[in-house]
Formats: structure tokens, C-alpha cells, sequence
């Protein structure tokens, strides 16, 4: 609740700040342009508001509608729902608490009940690098800021954490998120190893003599550089170090594979790429084979007339991230 205060005490402020620019523009306008002119440009204003805001406000109302009636097909059946979000493919047996944990998902995150006492030792090692006068001031108020506020209410029973503790412990499994899907996977470690093991015999790869993630950044670096009065500053300033990501197994693919995955999101090129994204994508619509999505497909083929001999086929790329032929595809097609 506090952190929900925080956000609406935030966007007042933002509505606020907003208000007042808002003001500032209609002082100008009046003073610029003629009343008949004013009245124009306000209704246009309105109206494009009211446009957004409708807009904004149905694209809400359908993904509250959507995640209301998951959330009512996953309590009217715990047992479906467990299924949908773990599957366990070791041998390993779930206890009930392991399982309700492993629902929550990877990304939930436990309060800390120590929250206060962790502050107070984190500020404390600051402290001693201050002057001793400014230190006992600064820890006096951070003493009497942690009397008043009160300790976080804890998000999960004590059951369960014990058995965050035990899968913690467990070296026997690996857990994962799948590819696809909001689902946690749970597999044995040994078989982990060997598709693991899979993937690096598999030819493709070879080892690295050094990082070459700075090298790389410094030669975006001083491309950017080059078009200093091109491009804005902004584009530059969201060049950061690249973020790799572990192996996802697929669970919709035979012998539940694992994919190597390799995020792009912070690397050296993730920004110029994110910038030349919106130059380029307008073009892709005018292409002859450009599909939008499966909506825009079947629009193409309503237009089609189909003949008895006609087949639909659909090619099942195996391996996408790795190095493919070029003169032999079929081999990395399924």
C-alpha cells in the first residue's frame, strides 16, 4: 500500500506539473492567435483528447476483462492451474508448498522482514566515512525514520519459505522458466548437464580467447560518434554492457530441447538497432510478402482462391540462433 501511494502521489505531481504547462500554452495562444482561431485549436485539442482517452481506456478495460477471467479459470481448478504453470520433469516429487512457490513464478519476490535492520547496517558503513559531528547527525535521523515506519507485512507463509529454502538446497534439479509460456520447468541436473553438454559438441561453438562486448561498444562508439550532429545524444546514452541470458528448455518441442538464448537488450548495438527499427519499419508494409500477423494473414487468403491440388505447409525452424547453410537450408527445416 505504501509503495501504491508513493505512485499516485507521483502522478498528481506529474498531472500537476502538466496542468501548468497546459496553462501556460492557453496564456500564449491568447495572446498570439485571434479568439475565432483559439476556438478552433481548442476544439481540436478536445476532441483529440477524447480520442486517446477513449481509446486508452478500452485497450485497459479488455486486458482487465482478460486477466479477470484467467484468474477465475485458474481458482475454479488448482489442479489445472498447477499444471499449466510448473511442469515437473524430474524425478524428483513437489511437495505441496514447493509447488505453490514455483506457481508464483521466477519473479516474484519475497519481503524481507529484516528490512529495517538491513538499512541500518547499509547506512551505518556509510556513516563512518563521514565527519563524526555530520555522522551522529545523519544516523539520528535515520534511527528515528526507522522507529516510525513499521516493518513490511510478510507475502508468504512460513511453510512456504521453508520450501523456497529446500528447492534452494535441492542440487539434484534445475529450475527454469520455458520458452514459451508463463510456465516453470523442473528438470534433473544430470540431464540439464548433458543437453547442455548437447549444445556445446554440437560444432557451432567455439570458445572466446577474450570478451568481445567491449571492443564492440567502443566501435559503435566511434561510428555514433561520427554523426554527433545527426543523431541525438539520447541514442548514444542508451548504449550499456551486454546482458546474456541462460538457456530456456522448450516444452512444446520432442525431448524438450534447450534453446540458446541470447538477449540483446542492454548490448552495444540494442539502441541503434531499436533506432534504425522505426526508420525502416514503415517500408516492410509496402512489400508484396509482408504478413502483419495471423489477423492480416487470413485477410490474404479469404483473397485467394484455392484449388483441390493446394497444400499449406509450415516450416519449423530447428535451430534459429545457430549457424545455418546457406546452401543446404532443408537440413535446419523440419
Amino acid at each position: 500500500m505504501a509503495l501504491l501511494r508513493d505512485r499516485i502521489h507521483a502522478h498528481w505531481k506529474i498531472k500537476s506539473s502538466q496542468l501548468q504547462e497546459i496553462q501556460q500554452l492557453e496564456n500564449f495562444l491568447m495572446s498570439s492567435i485571434s479568439s475565432s482561431d483559439q476556438q478552433q485549436v481548442f476544439t481540436a485539442v478536445e476532441s483529440s483528447f477524447r480520442n486517446i482517452f477513449n481509446k486508452q481506456k478500452g485497450i485497459h478495460i479488455h486486458k482487465f476483462s482478460m486477466l479477470k477471467s484467467c484468474r477465475d479459470k485458474v481458482g475454479s481448478d488448482p489442479a489445472s492451474g498447477s499444471k499449466k504453470f510448473v511442469l515437473n520433469l524430474s524425478e524428483y516429487a513437489l511437495t505441496d508448498h514447493e509447488e505453490s512457490d514455483l506457481r508464483k513464478g521466477l519473479n516474484f519476490s519475497i519481503v524481507n522482514p529484516h528490512f529495517n535492520l538491513d538499512m541500518a547496517c547499509a547506512v551505518e558503513s556509510v556513516i563512518t566515512k563521514l565527519p563524526q559531528i555530520l555522522g551522529m547527525e545523519f544516523r539520528w535521523k535515520v534511527r528515528s525514520m526507522l522507529q516510525k515506519s513499521k516493518s513490511p507485512t510478510s507475502n508468504i507463509r512460513k511453510k512456504e519459505l521453508k520450501a523456497v529454502k529446500s528447492l534452494r538446497l535441492n542440487k539434484g534439479i534445475r529450475i527454469l522458466p520455458a520458452d514459451k509460456g508463463n510456465c516453470t520447468v523442473v528438470l534433473n541436473e544430470i540431464k540439464y548437464r548433458d543437453k547442455i553438454n548437447t549444445l556445446l559438441k554440437s560444432g557451432v561453438y567455439e570458445p572466446l580467447a577474450k570478451d568481445p562486448t567491449a571492443r564492440v561498444e567502443r566501435r559503435v562508439q566511434q561510428i555514433l560518434a561520427k554523426y554527433k550532429t545527426a543523431l541525438p545524444a539520447k541514442v548514444k546514452q542508451k548504449l550499456t554492457p551486454y546482458h546474456s541470458k541462460p538457456p530456456h528448455p522448450k516444452i512444446h518441442k520432442p525431448d524438450i530441447p534447450l534453446r540458446p538464448t541470447a538477449s540483446s537488450i542492454g548490448s552495444p548495438c540494442y539502441a541503434l538497432a531499436g533506432f534504425l527499427q522505426e526508420i525502416l519499419s514503415p517500408l516492410a508494409s509496402r512489400s508484396g510478402i509482408f504478413v502483419k500477423n495471423s489477423g492480416h494473414f487470413i485477410e490474404l487468403l479469404m483473397s485467394v482462391n484455392l484449388r483441390r491440388q493446394d497444400m499449406l505447409a509450415s516450416f519449423n525452424v530447428v535451430s534459429l540462433h545457430q549457424r545455418t547453410s546457406r546452401r543446404s537450408p532443408s537440413g535446419h527445416q523440419k
